[in-house]
């Protein structure tokens, strides 16, 4: 919830506009899909990343017009969930170990 409200608009307007272009029934076909992925998967309490899903649905509508894609774009959100995870890892280790040793003190 806090990541949405420091970083929400920057994702919001990277999704919106710098993907693709799209229209009123693209975007709600986009919206759609989410919804039919998230919500299942909600209810069982299973961890997932709505915008991650979000972002696949709209690069999946926009395939079809692989001349409106900004591949740019993709790249870069590709590149950044696929350093995400690792350092998270890391990062999580990191606090862990560190709590840690301060709770033996």
């Amino acid at each position: 919830m806090a990541g949405s409200w420091i970083a929400g608009q920057p994702v919001t307007e990277v999704l919106a506009h710098k993907v693709t272009r799209m229209d009123h029934r693209e975007g709600f076909v986009a919206n759609l899909i989410t919804a039919a992925l998230v919500a299942p998967k909600a209810a069982l309490g299973l961890p997932m990343s709505t915008t991650h899903v979000a972002s696949g649905a709209i690069i999946g509508v926009a395939a079809g017009r692989r001349d409106v894609v900004n591949r740019r774009v993709i790249w870069d959100m590709w590149l950044a969930w696929i350093v995400t995870l690792p350092f998270a890892a890391v990062l999580g280790m990191a606090a862990f170990l560190i709590v840690r040793r301060l709770w033996m003190l």
